[in-house]
Parts: structure tokens; C-alpha cells; sequence
């Protein structure tokens, strides 16, 4: 699965107080490849990540996935879009205080109509994968930073996305952009892009993105 962005611009804000958020992005993203995108705060990679993800509807331009033009859908099936075919990792995590780790995993099962008890084996699964297996039964004030955030990467895979939109993680095997300050998570990217004032000013020559015709 792969992320295109043709021609994209979106303005936040009303009156005297607009500012162009994204001005006329083009960007592609393969599957299995992990895209960072870096650059001072305010420059619009929030921004980015919300257009990508179908939560803001640009003023102009396209998102697709695969051949999906997500402005096209009926909000319905943009929310059925989010849900089934893309991974947000975020550092707040937004976690429910009240679930415990493997409880946050199987909310996804559930929230799809699929069976229970094939959800706890899947959730303990990634949990372990992302070395949380032992904090299974904690809930999110009971973990850290840091260990929050692991339990939000594996509910988002535990989606099975197609593509993952994320702040300073890592999924091999999908089509991933990732926001990230880290310069130690750069060296993990496949391509590394950088935003200024809602342009992408800089990136990598050798990766050339493929706006759409």
C-alpha cells in the first residue's frame, strides 16, 4: 500500500488570523518505506500527518492511498478508511485511562465486530513484540512516557494498517511517515524530508517523490 500526496495545500485559522498550514505538497510514500519528516515547530508537519491521515480535508489537492482519493469519500467511509487501513502513533498516545494495555488492543477487535478471543492472543502478541508483553495488565497511568507510547504503536498495528502515521517511531513492512526532532531516528529512514513554512524545502535526491498526473 503507498500514500500520495498531489499538489496539497490546506489554511488554518479565520480572517487576519489564516496562516497556510500546507502550501502545494507533493509526496509519495511506498509500501515498506519509512519517510521522515523533520523541521522547526509551526512548519506544518502536524499538519502533514493530519491530511495524510484523513482527519483535515485539504483546500486543494489529493490524498490517496493506493488508487483511494480520500476527498471523494462520503465522511462514512473516510471514518471506515481511518479505522481500517491507517496506523496513528502519536506521543500523547491518547490511551484510555481506564483500559489496561491489552484491554486498549482488544478495543480494536471490538470496535471491528471480530471475535474476542482471537483479539487477546493477537494484542499479547504485539505487546511482546514491542517488549510491553509484561505490563500487559497495566493501565496507562501506571506506565511511562515512553511505555505508553509502545502500547499506542501496538494498537495501531494491531489494526493490521496499510499505512502508519507516527511521531518518532518505527514499523518496517508498511508505508510509514513518521514527525520526528530525533536526529538518532533519522539514521532508521529510508528518505528523510524537511518542512519550512508549510513547503517541503528539502529532501533526499536520491528518493524523488511522484505527484500524482
Amino acid at each position: 500500500m503507498s500514500l500520495t500526496l498531489s499538489h496539497v495545500s490546506l489554511t488554518v485559522g479565520d480572517g487576519d488570523l489564516q496562516v497556510t498550514a500546507l502550501d502545494d505538497i507533493d509526496l509519495h510514500v511506498e509500501d515498506g518505506e519509512l519517510l521522515a519528516v523533520v523541521g522547526p515547530s509551526g512548519s506544518g508537519k502536524s499538519s502533514l500527518l493530519a491530511v495524510a491521515g484523513a482527519l483535515r480535508t485539504p483546500d486543494t489537492g489529493r490524498v490517496l492511498i493506493d488508487d483511494i482519493e480520500i476527498e471523494r469519500l462520503s465522511p462514512k467511509a473516510r471514518t471506515t478508511l481511518r479505522r481500517d487501513r491507517i496506523g496513528f502513533v502519536f506521543q500523547s498516545s491518547n490511551l484510555v485511562p481506564s483500559l489496561t494495555a491489552v484491554e486498549q488492543l482488544e478495543l480494536v477487535v471490538h470496535l471491528r465486530g471480530q471475535r474476542a478471543s482471537r483479539g487477546r492472543d493477537a494484542a499479547q502478541a504485539l505487546l511482546d513484540e514491542v517488549g510491553m508483553g509484561s505490563r500487559a495488565d497495566h493501565r496507562p497511568g501506571q506506565l511511562s512516557g515512553g511505555e505508553r507510547q509502545r502500547v499506542g504503536l501496538a494498537r495501531a498495528l494491531m489494526g493490521q494498517p496499510s499505512i502508519l502515521l507516527a511521531e518518532e517511531t518505527h514499523r518496517r513492512g508498511i508505508a510509514t511517515m513518521m514527525v520526528t526532532h530525533d536526529p538518532s531516528l533519522l539514521e532508521l529512514s529510508d528518505r528523510v524530508v524537511r518542512m519550512q513554512d508549510g513547503r517541503l524545502v528539502t529532501h533526499d535526491p536520491t528518493a524523488t517523490t511522484q505527484p500524482v498526473p
